[in-house]
């Protein structure tokens, strides 16, 4: 789904409503305008540009010092995605565990995504000793795909749909991954509802 401004002042507002401050709002005919969010613990920071290049958002860490700890710069973005994919990711940006990128911490990505329903599409002994790692929804029309370098240490991820276009850096937060995977599956769930 591409991120126009419509869907931007969407995401912006309810952002808004859960306490996050627009540092700059995108002005209706200004094509180079953008949407500049910061979290309400100023960890996490959203930007939404639609430009003659196209639309996008752009999900970081923010570079707010925390008491003397040094915070992994890390993003995700989005060329396409859903209003809820960008909503689920930047509320758990502000609470996720740097702790645990997804560069080193596959076996709990894993983890994760088989509770929310993704299957790795990926053999155990190819994961493990492969160089890449992929998971698909059930109905595999989403797979989200870890390259990894040498050794165990990912170096990109890339979330691909029918509507989503997601890159993901490898110091991204294993939660914020996750929260776009929940985000999949509950468009999932909610588009079969409407099916059946």
């Amino acid at each position: 789904m591409e991120l126009n401004p419509d869907v931007q002042r969407r995401i912006s507002e309810s952002l808004m409503a859960d306490r996050w401050q627009a540092r700059e709002m995108a002005r209706p005919g200004h094509p180079s305008s953008k949407w500049i969010l910061v979290g309400p613990q100023m960890r996490g920071r959203l930007v939404m540009i639609n430009d003659l290049f196209g639309t996008g958002a752009h999900l970081a860490s923010s570079t707010a010092p925390y008491s003397g700890r040094i915070v992994p710069n890390w993003q995700v973005r989005a060329r396409f995605a859903s209003a809820e994919m960008i909503l689920a990711m930047a509320r758990v940006a502000e609470t996720a565990s740097d702790d645990e990128p997804v560069a080193w911490s596959r076996r709990r990505l894993h983890r994760r995504l088989r509770d929310v329903g993704w299957k790795r599409a990926t053999s155990c002994l190819r994961a493990l000793f492969g160089t890449t790692t992929q998971w698909t929804t059930p109905d595999g029309t989403y797979r989200l795909t870890v390259s990894v370098q040498s050794g165990y240490r990912a170096r990109s991820a890339v979330l691909t749909g029918p509507d989503a276009r997601v890159s993901i850096a490898p110091t991204t937060p294993v939660a914020v991954v996750v929260s776009l995977a929940e985000a999949v599956a509950s468009g999932q769930r909610d588009n079969g509802k409407d099916v059946a």
